[in-house]
């Protein structure tokens, strides 16, 4: 019995977590302190958070992990296009450039 409980409250911890980091903004818009922002109960103590089923809460962690991870996929293949990208323009840089040279090279071997 006391395995399922951790891992309920492990589940409803990520859930709690994921909520939270999903409604930051919205927290830190009733934040008070100009250069230090300061979250305490009273501000929170009536902001509903909705909790669902255990079975649920962990179909949804499940869920936005899953979506987050194929993110850090999407990302990486941006990183890696832009890598290529940018070695495309080099290439193409470096060719404009000496076939620039060689045209220029070409006409002052030109015999009049």
């Amino acid at each position: 019995m006391l395995g399922i409980r951790n891992i309920s409250s492990e589940t409803l911890k990520e859930y709690l977590s994921l909520f939270i980091k999903n409604k930051e903004i919205e927290i830190y818009s009733v934040a008070t302190g100009a250069n230090w922002l300061n979250i305490n109960t009273d501000l929170l103590k009536n902001y509903i958070v909705p909790v669902p089923p255990i079975d649920e809460q962990k179909i949804m962690v499940k869920k936005v992990y899953q979506l987050m991870n194929k993110c850090q996929l999407i990302e990486q293949e941006v990183e890696k296009n832009e890598q290529y990208t940018n070695q495309l323009i080099q290439a193409v840089l470096k060719e404009a450039f000496s076939s620039e040279k060689e045209e220029v090279n070409d006409s002052k071997n030109v015999e009049v």
